[in-house]
């Protein structure tokens, strides 16, 4: 394996090995860019999926060396909200622009913050609590198709534990306060218990079905506790103290992770701008850190934007006067905290 630009050899890269019958099988590259692959003949196609490389898809027809060349890839893109989808036309012309100018993705809203999905999933839960959306949307599968047309790299975003339907749907997953009635926070919306196996096994199982539709990315956003309002007394399956909130969460991405390593899809999740600048003795009461999360992604996103920032912050008396400060400096601290590659802010397209 190696890099197109440098010709350098890409190590730890991911090669899955797809056979004609059974479950594929997941390689790293050395500090060579080699993987050695015993009865080739046995696999049909190969897999290569690193970050901050396009994915590679390449048949095998033959046994001996294959030589691979790893193509670079660096996202600058924009956000395309749920309600947008609703706007065909509007959808069109963002892709447009995106594929005229020197932007080469978008991220799209698929569940979004209302805890609609913009497609009909045949997922036995979302059929029981009506989460496909009832307002006409784009296809997915034709945003998917335009977006393949125009050589653009598409996210799906999945808002996972702010899910007010689901929790309205099924009170007993929901987060509640001491007299049972669920939490509600700024919005008016409800959130679902991060500790309840079956809310966690729901959103993966969405995040797999988004793989299997040809996004090239799943993009995890919203996965904390919640923490608008009074939040110390919120009940859950399991007491809610720190150790618990980052251990929770961690076995979280480690189960997405998995169940997302043998499909095409790259893995990213959005967090807290603040949580890069957290050490690991804290996690903002939202069971968020960056030792937690960034070993099971292959993206970081922390959510950068200069307006959330308090007075006083990275010694800024106020932050949104520096925006490009705020953000170089947050990348960069977090490039000292993991290998993981990291995305900054991406702009809102309305």
């Amino acid at each position: 394996l190696t890099n197109s630009a440098t010709k350098a050899p890409v190590a730890n890269a991911r090669v899955i090995a797809y056979p004609d019958e059974g479950e594929p099988v997941i390689l790293l590259s050395d500090e060579r860019g080699h993987v050695d692959i015993n009865d080739a003949l046995q696999f049909k196609r190969l897999l290569v999926k690193q970050p901050g490389y396009k994915l590679l898809d390449a048949p095998i027809e033959r046994m001996g060396r294959l030589d691979l060349f790893l193509v670079p890839f660096e996202a600058r893109g924009i956000y395309i909200p749920f309600g947008v989808l609703a706007l065909p036309d509007r959808v069109k012309a963002l892709l447009d622009m995106v594929a005229e100018t020197e932007l080469n993705m978008v991220t799209v809203d698929i569940k979004g913050d209302w805890a609609y999905l913009a497609w009909d999933s045949p997922n036995p839960i979302a059929r029981e609590i009506g989460a496909f959306s009832p307002e006409e949307l784009l296809s997915l599968t034709d945003l998917l198709r335009m977006c393949d047309e125009r050589d653009i790299y598409v996210v799906a975003r999945i808002v996972v534990f702010k899910d007010t339907i689901l929790a309205k749907a099924k009170p007993e997953w929901a987060v509640k306060r001491a007299d049972g009635t669920l939490y509600t926070d700024g919005e008016g919306l409800h959130w679902v218990d991060p500790f309840r196996q079956e809310v966690r096994d729901y959103m993966i199982s969405l995040a797999l079905e988004a793989a299997e539709m040809g996004f090239d990315e799943v993009q995890f956003d919203y996965v904390r506790f919640p923490s608008d309002g009074s939040t110390k007394t919120l009940e859950y399956q399991k007491e809610a103290v720190f150790d618990n909130r980052t251990a929770l969460m961690a076995e979280f991405f480690r189960q997405a992770s998995e169940a997302l390593a043998p499909t095409r899809a790259f893995f990213s999740a959005d967090v807290f701008g603040l949580v890069v600048w957290m050490d690991p003795e804290r996690d903002m009461g939202i069971g968020q850190r960056v030792d937690d999360i960034a070993p099971y992604v292959d993206y970081l996103c922390p959510m950068l934007y200069p307006q959330t920032l308090g007075a006083g912050n990275l010694d800024y008396a106020n932050p949104q006067l520096h925006p490009y400060e705020v953000v170089f400096r947050s990348v960069r601290k977090t490039k000292t905290r993991t290998e993981t590659d990291t995305f900054g802010p991406i702009e809102v397209a309305a």
